[in-house]
């Protein structure tokens, strides 16, 4: 029996997703099965090394960054080519977009455990091409694993004529944290911290640099990821009269700078689950966040370890962050509950779930 993996880029590049796909590969080798890894995109960078024992496989095209429709078709040629001869009976194949569908032949679909990852939140995961295939394809589907179940109230608002069909498939598997607990409490200050993928269009940093501007003098704010070249020009061009911001660029050991820092803040304008927080939250970070994606209830508890601010509304979160540093009780009441909480995104409760499906 064989694992495939199916998504965009490599997971040898930063970001949520590629961390997912590097646990699920690690412990499926670990349980004795032969992985394929399958992607149309080279990274930006490749910041992690590859892993013995997977096979990575890029699909051919002459089409990338160039036509999205021809890519598109491209894609699906040679994935179903690719995977005619890499797909045994009783095989597993985990998928990371609906549209993924498309690249599975149906004797495959009807013969394997096909697996759908939820990877953004609902209304961005499910685009107005991907409704149709979902619709049409989900009836293949063995398992649709999705992060908490107010996610599920937004599948329900998307499909509400075939939910009851998907609902059995669904299962709920949040994020694992894998980086380990901190070593010792945390102690208040006033070094903020972000990760992310550097993309304006999603993470935001405007909205950050504007909370920035009203916090008073001894803010230092520390940006850490990577993303496209153009967007981190852009990035530097914005903080660039900015003494107490800083972009350092990605990073490839989160718990040392996390270590470092006293609150971590999102300022996006969507997210699916956010691997950052729940390693954020591991290490007794308090979180500032805008209410931007149903998972965040299920990461922060309002007022506990942290607070959850109504989108745009950048005098709350420069309060809500002022608040949380208001005193040393304070700031541990907050630290410690956000180490408690993790225990729900610990790593072998969570992979368990993982391999209990894919078994």
């Amino acid at each position: 029996m064989k694992l495939h993996l199916i998504f965009f880029t490599k997971s040898t590049q930063a970001g949520g997703v590629q961390t997912l796909m590097k646990t699920i590969e690690r412990e499926t080798i670990k349980e004795g099965l032969e992985v394929n890894e399958i992607y149309h995109k080279n990274p930006w960078a490749e910041l992690y090394d590859e892993i013995k024992g997977v096979q990575y496989i890029k699909l051919n095209t002459a089409f990338e960054n160039k036509s999205f429709r021809l890519n598109f078709l491209l894609n699906i040629y040679f994935a179903r080519k690719q995977l005619k001869k890499l797909v045994s009976k009783d095989d597993k194949i985990i998928i990371f977009s609906p549209n993924y569908l498309l690249y599975i032949p149906k004797k495959i679909l009807k013969t394997n455990t096909v697996i759908l990852v939820q990877t953004n939140k609902m209304e961005v995961y499910f685009t107005k091409y991907s409704k149709p295939i979902f619709k049409k394809y989900s009836k293949y589907l063995d398992y649709f694993a999705i992060f908490t179940q107010y996610d599920m109230e937004k599948l329900k608002n998307i499909f509400p004529d075939t939910i009851e069909d998907i609902k059995a498939k669904v299962k709920y598997i949040p994020r694992a944290c894998t980086i380990s607990p901190p070593e010792k409490e945390k102690k208040i200050g006033k070094n903020l911290i972000v990760i992310g993928r550097i993309m304006e269009d999603q993470k935001n940093f405007s909205g950050l640099i504007e909370v920035m501007k009203l916090l008073p003098k001894g803010f230092y704010l520390n940006i850490y990821g990577n993303g496209p070249e153009i967007e981190i020009k852009k990035l530097q061009a914005k903080i660039a009269n900015f003494n107490n911001i800083k972009f350092h660029g990605p990073t490839t050991n989160v718990k040392k700078k996390l270590e470092e820092s006293n609150l971590f803040l999102m300022t996006s304008f969507y997210e699916g689950f956010s691997n950052t927080l729940v390693e954020a939250r591991s290490q007794g970070l308090p979180i500032v966040a805008y209410d931007t994606f149903e998972a965040l209830q299920w990461l922060v508890k309002d007022g506990e370890n942290g607070f959850i601010i109504p989108f745009e509304d950048t005098q709350k979160f420069a309060d809500a962050i002022l608040k949380i540093l208001s005193s040393e009780t304070k700031y541990s009441e907050m630290s410690r509950a956000a180490i408690k909480m993790s225990e729900s995104t610990e790593y072998s409760k969570v992979m368990a779930k993982w391999m209990e499906i894919i078994r």
